[in-house]
């Protein structure tokens, strides 16, 4: 700077301090020139598709009077060169001055937006497609500050991701491949930012390295694909971050709340832990199921004809956080099935445990379980048996009484042998006599985990050539096994 009178020397001081959430911005400037009268020229350059807002301040400011008030808040009109601000004049030219200024700046213009709060976004992905909100607005782990109203939805890497509103594509970010769970990772996101014509802004972020599938200046419409979702930057698992946000005269930007275009076309505001389908308008429509609206009821006649394999198979589906299990009877025949579980922050739909009927050849509902807590990790566990169900008709008929009168005519073998026949959870012991003369006969039984029908030891006359019933046992514990030992003493009837 040149000095016209012969004054101390003093040397203007340029400090330059740039605020923005994104870091393009040699295309944005504050400079000066000096005026043959001596006057310090303030000028804006703004090379952006749109306006930016700066905050000019002195800290210090010496002999010196502005043209216009400080600190100075202006927007630059997109695709501006060369803006006249104000000027910087000479106090008393017979003392010397000084100044320094610094300025933050902020894409958009925070004097003249103001958000449509009526408008309604688009879910930022495909028509018909349903996705889960892990983290939601004044969320614990990252939603707070400037960043209070943004949503984390739970799509895998390479989901593509849709506009949410019409808008010109304003900064893109995709050449990182990085990212993990710490503030360190922050810089490293992926993203695209798109300017809406009120002003706002919506950020989309984590995406995958080269996602971005629209360039700077495009512009879209709402439901477009702008991208495929990725885990970059300071992210602790696959997912997209979206938010609409506003400048701010400090030179920031602070999320804001929006309201949703439902699947059935009604306005909605999105919590976390709840499923949502994207709705675009004037595309075909879809059946929306959500499975905390399943019920029992549901499934009331549901049976599936499956192929015989002859085996019995449990199947899950996941319905949102409703997982529903279904049994596949492979046999030619009817089942009792029982099945338990064990739960971490999950309710059954029935009593447990619970116990079907399964008919032959065919897929059966059994229940399904549902989490109390839908931001807190459930988990389970199940044990299940199954029984042949004329098998458990025929325990049900076993009794002593039942098997009173019976006998059974069988080949010569001239032997004695003791068979047994294990019914659900009962043993029924019989007797042959495979010689042809007539016995009397006396028994006694040692047993572990089995409880006996009648008194020892036991006595009974068998007929030449015949079966005949001893007695039964109930099976104390199913999970354990049971053992049987006898001994028989027999003596010949003249």
């Amino acid at each position: 700077m040149k000095i016209k009178y012969k004054l101390p020397i003093v040397l203007a001081s340029f400090l330059l301090l740039t605020f923005s959430i994104f870091a393009d911005d040699d295309s944005f400037q504050i400079f000066t020139e000096e005026s043959s009268s001596e006057e310090i020229l303030f000028y804006a350059e703004n090379n952006n598709l749109i306006p930016y807002y700066a905050n000019i301040s002195f800290p210090t400011l010496q002999n010196l009077n502005s043209s216009e008030a400080l600190p100075y808040g202006v927007t630059i009109p997109s695709e501006t060169s060369k803006m006249f601000l104000f000027k910087l004049s000479i106090n008393n030219r017979n003392s010397g001055y000084s100044y320094s200024y610094e300025y933050i700046f902020v894409k958009g213009d925070p004097i003249n937006t103001i958000h449509d709060d009526d408008y309604l976004y688009l879910l930022p992905f495909a028509h018909g497609a349903k996705f889960r909100v892990d983290q939601g607005y004044n969320g614990s782990s990252t939603h707070f500050g400037d960043s209070s109203y943004a949503l984390d939805f739970n799509l895998e890497t390479g989901t593509p991701i849709m506009a949410a509103r019409n808008g010109i594509v304003v900064e893109i970010k995709e050449d990182s491949n990085i990212g993990g769970a710490s503030r360190s990772y922050e810089d490293d996101g992926n993203f695209v930012l798109i300017y809406h014509n009120d002003g706002s802004f919506a950020n989309y972020v984590h995406l995958q390295q080269n996602g971005a599938l629209v360039e700077v200046g495009d512009h879209i419409k709402a439901g477009q694909q702008i991208a495929l979702s990725g885990n970059t930057g300071y992210s602790s698992g696959p997912h997209l971050h979206f938010s609409v946000s506003i400048p701010t005269i400090e030179g920031r930007f602070t999320s804001i709340p929006t309201k949703f275009l439902n699947y059935d076309f009604t306005a909605i505001s999105i919590q976390a832990g709840n499923y949502y389908y994207s709705t675009h308008p004037g595309k075909p429509e879809f059946e929306a199921i959500f499975g905390n609206r399943i019920t029992n009821e549901d499934y009331n006649n549901y049976l599936i004809s499956i192929q015989q394999n002859n085996d019995i198979e449990i199947r899950t589906e996941q319905i949102d956080n409703t997982i529903l299990f279904f049994a596949k009877n492979g046999f030619n025949e009817s089942y009792e099935l029982t099945i338990d579980f064990v739960l971490s922050n999950l309710n059954a739909s029935k009593e447990l445990p619970i116990i079907i009927n399964l008919k032959p050849l065919s897929e059966n509902y059994i229940c399904f379980l549902r989490a109390n807590n839908t931001g807190t990790p459930w988990s389970y566990s199940y044990d299940l048996s199954f029984v042949p169900l004329e098998e458990i008709r025929q325990e049900a008929n076993i009794s002593n009484e039942f098997y009173e009168n019976y006998s059974v005519r069988i080949s010569p073998t001239d032997t004695f042998e003791i068979k047994h026949e294990s019914i659900g959870d009962k043993v029924v012991f019989f007797f042959q006599n495979g010689f042809n003369k007539e016995y009397e006969i006396k028994i006694t039984f040692s047993t572990t985990n089995l409880q006996i029908s009648k008194e020892q030891p036991i006595t009974f006359t068998i007929p030449p050539l015949t079966e005949v019933y001893i007695c039964y046992f109930d099976w104390i514990d199913t999970s354990e096994s049971w053992n049987c030992s006898t001994e028989y003493w027999y003596t010949e009837i003249e």
